[in-house]
């Protein structure tokens, strides 16, 4: 089968969630036997892609198209005038939504270089019901896959959302507490599936010397709210009675946050496995987002123990968890007494260290098993069963193709 996936940001080298969760997927449809393609939406925010990376792994499977500039400014013109409209109505005491219809962050000059973009393949996979509207290029009889990522209920009207959803023939949740929502606002509620986050076969880090803890995003409200938590009120906890403790952090949010004691700054990094070289403990103090922790996730896959706060490890099930020190939300001290703990006790680290890379394993397999049948149960390959996690446990068309480019409490593991 030939699947195009329409992405809105870079995904090669990986780093963020959004990018490892594509590339993961990427790999494993690849190693299936299907044949994959990247369709690339560029943005105004968008950093500007690494194109021979993209070009190493996808060859001439890659496509990458700008906006015009007659069509962003029309654009432009229609998203200043809605967030006007936006003001008016918050000013007059009225429920606001950040945005007011699902299509209003889509590009529609995007439409046509994508019909061209999309022709021959089998099934098209979108990534966030916010570009649904991407859809309506896809060749007749093609599979319609909508990768959701996260609920975006605070953002949108829930009959906008579902409008989103609608359009695609199989709806990916992340985690089964978002299915629930997707469910609920389907006519046809059979067309949600989960598959969370999966990773490849990576070589587990060294657990054996540690030199503190990690931090690794990117700059993303919900991780510099939770990085600037960490640092405001357990890092100085910790720094009290340990001043040699080290916090790594890694990638884009280095940017957005201080330099202060104890703290080092990684940059962005090309492999996750550089962000734990040195301090193979995760910190996961995440106290806001939706979706499920994939930097926490990645971590477990290369053998990292995490000590996450409860609000990090929501929608994952206990029986990926034996590799994680599960904080409440509000305990700091609790919180700082176990990053310490991990960070002192080898023992306890390497316990850790195997459970997760055990928990992860059979996590990932779970998931490649729940794609596969996804796409097997509207087509004609793929192989498992269907299912998620275990319980309990406008039309003007301005855009240009870039040149040259083809396209083919607290819980304590012992």
């Amino acid at each position: 089968m030939k699947i195009a996936i329409i992405v809105t940001n870079p995904i090669f080298p990986s780093f963020g969630g959004y990018s490892a969760r594509i590339a993961s997927m990427i790999d494993h449809l690849t190693e299936r036997g299907h044949v994959v393609g990247c369709v690339l939406l560029s943005s105004r925010q968008m950093a500007p892609p690494d194109l021979a990376a993209h070009r190493a792994r996808l060859g001439g499977g890659f496509t990458l198209l700008r906006r015009s500039r007659l069509g962003e400014a029309v654009y432009l013109a229609k998203r200043t005038a809605r967030g006007i409209w936006r003001g008016l109505r918050r000013a007059l005491g009225l429920k606001v939504y950040r945005l007011d219809h699902i299509d209003e962050i889509f590009y529609p000059g995007f439409l046509g270089p994508l019909r061209n973009a999309l022709a021959g393949y089998d099934a098209v996979l979108v990534n966030y019901a916010y570009f649904s509207r991407a859809f309506a290029a896809c060749p007749p009889g093609a599979l319609k896959i909508l990768d959701t990522h996260d609920s975006f209920a605070h953002e949108i009207a829930p009959r906008e959302e579902a409008r989103g959803l609608d359009r695609a023939d199989v709806v990916l949740a992340i985690q089964s507490a978002e299915a629930k929502r997707f469910s609920a606002l389907l006519a046809n509620p059979g067309k949600v599936r989960i598959v969370s986050h999966m990773f490849p076969t990576r070589q587990p880090i060294d657990v054996s010397r540690c030199a503190g803890a990690s931090f690794l995003g990117s700059s993303f409200a919900a991780n510099i709210a939770s990085l600037c938590h960490f640092v405001d009120r357990v890092l100085p906890i910790i720094l009290r009675d340990h001043p040699d403790f080290i916090l790594n952090i890694a990638g884009t949010i280095c940017d957005s946050v201080a330099d202060g004691p104890g703290i080092r700054k990684l940059g962005r990094v090309d492999d996750i496995t550089e962000a734990f070289r040195e301090a193979p403990v995760l910190v996961n103090c995440i106290q806001a987002g939706t979706g499920v922790k994939i930097k926490l996730l990645d971590a477990l896959s290369l053998g990292v123990p995490c000590v996450s706060t409860r609000h990090g490890v929501a929608g994952l099930p206990d029986d990926v968890l034996s590799g994680v020190a599960v904080v409440e939300d509000a305990d700091d001290a609790g919180f700082a007494a176990q990053v310490v703990s991990l960070w002192r006790d080898t023992a306890r680290r390497q316990r850790l260290a195997a459970r997760a890379l055990a928990d992860a394993e059979s996590w990932s397999m779970a998931q490649k098993r729940n794609l596969d049948a996804a796409i097997a149960a509207h087509g004609e390959i793929g192989e498992g069963l269907v299912g998620g996690m275990r319980p309990g446990k406008g039309g003007i068309m301005f855009a240009r193709r870039e040149p040259d480019r083809p396209l083919a409490g607290i819980r304590q593991p012992a």
